[in-house]
């Protein structure tokens, strides 16, 4: 008896060790983990930096310098990451509940290169049908999707998303974008500190909205956008609410703007349609102070203000024309398909 314990006990030993040599630096796994990302998306991640796991509890995984993109080419990659760390509970599935819950997903770092010339666009996989519009950022659940998954809490931090659409090129300054409650039909609340800018205008926005997805399509409501143009200084705000089409890649938006005071720049054809109301809605939504905007040169590419269909109400308190002033103006303007 006592030499069958003795035996028994240098098996356990043996096998604990065997686990903590396999467990103990992940490092060892990832040609595996890109091997398993390459089959299930058709990604070609490239984990340069070190791995690290916390076993229990919770579950933690932390890559840092990875890389990912359709093919290795050598050049600057789809999308590079600094640091990925990934929070899960796997106490639901050992239970037989078969869901995953992820405490959280932090990302710093985010550097992406996107680009779509004459519709392809270097986001989808090679090979895709022909795209119309800037990616949505947000995962839409597919059509028999029960809630098998779910995260608390998603967290983007000091990233750039950088765009060139037919050759406008833009940028988006991520400061901080926090999504909690996520899981596929459910409806998650999003704070967002961005800043986006083109060649010629930048603006900082602080975005609040509550974001839901489906198989077919992104519902935001109870929007609240405030910020403020670089150039000239306009600080403004916008009440609004979304629906993004997936299949049909098209955003509707419906928004009420006030605008405290703004100048139109002399000699100026005064129009409401066209770049002049794009410029307006997208470039100047709720001005506060007095200045001059400049209609020939709207913050947003023409080709993307196009892709929008809106309905909308902008109140402008003190308009400035050509040495005239206009009082209490309000402008109902809408778009769809294009007119």
């Amino acid at each position: 008896m006592r030499r069958f314990l003795l035996v028994l006990l240098v098996l356990i030993g043996v096998a604990l060790g065997a686990i903590y040599w396999l467990l103990a630096d992940p490092n060892r796994f990832k040609a595996d983990i890109a091997a398993l990302i390459k089959r299930e998306s058709g990604l070609e991640v490239e984990l340069r930096g070190d791995l690290s796991w916390r076993l229990w509890p919770p579950v933690r995984l932390v890559a840092r310098d990875l890389t990912a993109d359709w093919e290795a080419t050598g050049g600057a990659p789809l999308v590079a990451v600094d640091a990925l760390e990934l929070d899960a509970d796997l106490w639901p599935l050992i239970t037989g509940e078969k869901r995953l819950k992820v405490k959280g997903i932090a990302i710093t770092g985010l550097h992406a290169n996107l680009t779509a010339t004459d519709g392809r666009a270097n986001w989808l996989p090679p090979g895709s049908a022909e795209t119309k519009s800037i990616p949505l950022p947000i995962a839409a659940a597919p059509p028999d999707a029960t809630r098998t998954w779910e995260v608390a809490v998603v967290t983007l931090r000091d990233s750039r998303i950088d765009y060139d659409l037919d050759g406008d090129r833009s940028s988006l300054d991520i400061e901080e974008i926090i999504v909690a409650d996520v899981s596929p039909g459910r409806t998650s609340p999003i704070r967002a500190k961005v800043a986006y800018a083109t060649e010629t205008q930048r603006a900082v926005l602080d975005l609040r909205a509550d974001v839901t997805a489906t198989h077919d399509a992104v519902q935001i409501a109870d929007g609240e956008l405030t910020g403020s143009l670089a150039q000239p200084t306009l600080p403004f705000s916008t009440t609004f609410s979304a629906r993004y089409d997936i299949p049909n890649e098209r955003l509707s938006a419906t928004f009420d703007a006030s605008i405290e005071s703004l100048t139109i720049p002399t000699p100026h054809t005064v129009t409401l349609g066209g770049a002049a109301a794009a410029a307006v809605l997208f470039a100047a939504p709720a001005v506060t102070t007095a200045a001059a905007v400049d209609l020939d040169a709207p913050i947003l590419p023409l080709g993307a203000i196009r892709a929008v269909d809106w309905e909308g109400l902008i109140r402008i308190a003190r308009l400035h024309h050509d040495g005239a002033d206009f009082a209490d103006v309000r402008v109902e303007t809408s778009s769809t398909a294009g007119r």
